[in-house]
């Protein structure tokens, strides 16, 4: 019979310790055990929602940092396509903009898109689409949000021949890559 050598016996060994130590200590993770527990945490800040009222279902919020958000809405008094403004993660708000320089949209629907959620995209545009009860035209504007919230000029991408705001009445666009 033969016997084991030590050498064979002692390196079983550390491998088996390292192994398990491996695995049970995270260094490095591979694998999730035992699973780590997610905690909720409470919100630092409360976000305002005392206008809500004022405005109609279709909306869209863009976050350009953590304390910069814009708000986009059809406003349910006069119907008008607006923005509203926040620099403190959304305590406060700062009064309703018009979208386009006429005043007299009438929002049917709209869509918004932000460069940054385009992959790779580093600008600062916020492209905005939209059309309205009064001709059915596809407009499309850009706001800069590095030059001091600047509307860009409209551009009728489409001459529509009518349009009614209602369920399953949609306009929506994206830049791509």
């Amino acid at each position: 019979m033969k016997k084991a050598q030590p050498r064979k016996i002692i390196s079983s060994i550390i491998v088996f310790f390292v192994i398990a130590n491996w695995i049970f200590s995270g260094f490095p993770q591979i694998f999730n055990f035992p699973p780590k527990i997610q905690k909720a945490q409470a919100a630092d800040i409360s976000i305002d929602t005392g206008a809500a009222g004022q405005w109609r279902s279709l909306r869209n919020l863009v976050w350009t940092t953590p304390l910069i958000g814009y708000f986009f809405y059809v406003d349910g008094g006069d119907a008008d396509f607006k923005y509203v403004k926040t620099t403190d993660g959304g305590q406060t708000w700062n009064a309703g903009a018009e979208i386009d320089d006429d005043l007299t949209i009438t929002g049917a629907a709209f869509d918004v898109w932000y460069d940054r959620w385009t992959p790779g995209g580093t600008g600062d545009l916020i492209h905005i689409w939209w059309f309205e009860t009064a001709d059915g035209d596809v407009n499309y504007v850009n706001l800069n949000t590095a030059s001091s919230d600047t509307i860009g000029s409209n551009v009728i991408v489409f001459n529509g021949a009518s349009a009614a705001a209602g369920r399953g009445v949609f306009v929506s666009g994206a830049k791509a890559r």
